[in-house]
């Protein structure tokens, strides 16, 4: 469970959580929001940067006038460090309630591959001849 300290949390900022599971990498990015204007994301030398800009827009009716409200919050970018392998390609993302996600599949070990068994060196003319002189004693 995500343990926030709320003495330092601040609603124009947003926040991620990272955390694997044996069969991917989920990240959770929160916002104060009720959308996300844009959102993207891209994956280079195993660093996943995520950007986007939150807004939020109210419009109430009432009678013969409109109240209408908007607050655009400061613009993100987070760098997270993904250290194990990945298929980005089959990443699935979901936006909700405040919650962007992203579920990114790991890739599968790839197998050990067994080495070869090493021939013996064969013994060069050098040695074959000091060993027939041994052997010529």
């Amino acid at each position: 469970m995500l343990n926030l300290d709320l003495e330092y949390w601040d609603p124009n900022k947003s926040t991620y959580m990272y955390h694997e599971t044996k069969d991917e990498v989920v990240i959770n990015v929160t916002f104060s929001a009720d959308r996300m204007d844009e959102v993207t994301f891209s994956f280079s030398g195993g660093k996943l940067t995520v950007q986007g800009q939150a807004s939020f827009e109210k419009r109430v009716w009432g009678g013969s006038r409109q109240v209408s409200e908007r607050r655009t919050y400061p613009a993100f970018t987070h760098a997270i460090p993904i250290d194990v392998p990945v298929d980005i390609e089959n990443a699935k993302a979901s936006l909700g309630e405040g919650r962007w996600t992203l579920r990114i599949p790991k890739k599968p070990p790839e197998p050990k591959r067994a080495e070869k068994p090493r021939r013996p060196e064969k013994p060069g003319r050098a040695e074959i001849e000091r060993l027939a002189r041994c052997l010529n004693k």
